[in-house]
């Protein structure tokens, strides 16, 4: 498996419009681009796909927090930021890296998005399309 690259300052949303935007309190800290999950106390912890009761990525962080900050946090859309070396429509999954998405299965399979292009650009840029998987228990 290979951990995605990001660029912390880079994360922004492709269209605002169209994505889903929570706000979640941090019970650790958060640097902007990290998966993350909901714990027992209803705050957002560091997402990982081999740790017991952390494989459910719920969310990626917009922002950077402290412990008991208020953050926003992606729960559906398409996101610059990440250095982006996989192919068109690749799948994305949870990394077992702590809050961190990999481009292959992690001890358990939790995929959160896929690879797309913005379809408006001549370029074609890479975007990750994060759309992780809410009503199934990975665990």
């Amino acid at each position: 498996m290979t951990d995605l690259a990001l660029t912390a300052s880079k994360i922004a949303l492709v269209n605002p419009q169209d994505a889903v935007v929570d706000f979640v309190i941090c019970a650790v800290a958060v640097t902007t681009g990290q998966t993350l999950f909901v714990n027992s106390d209803g705050k957002a912890a560091l997402a990982d796909a081999n740790v017991s009761g952390a494989q459910q990525t719920r969310h990626l962080a917009l922002e950077g927090g402290a412990i008991g900050q208020t953050i926003s946090a992606l729960t559906r859309g398409r996101v610059f930021g990440f250095t982006i070396t996989q192919a068109y429509d690749a799948p994305i999954y949870q990394s077992d890296t702590e809050g961190v998405l990999g481009d292959s299965v992690g001890t358990l399979t939790v995929p959160v998005g896929i690879i797309k292009a913005i379809s408006d650009d001549p370029t074609l840029t890479k975007v990750l399309d994060f759309n992780p998987r809410r009503r199934e228990d990975f665990s």
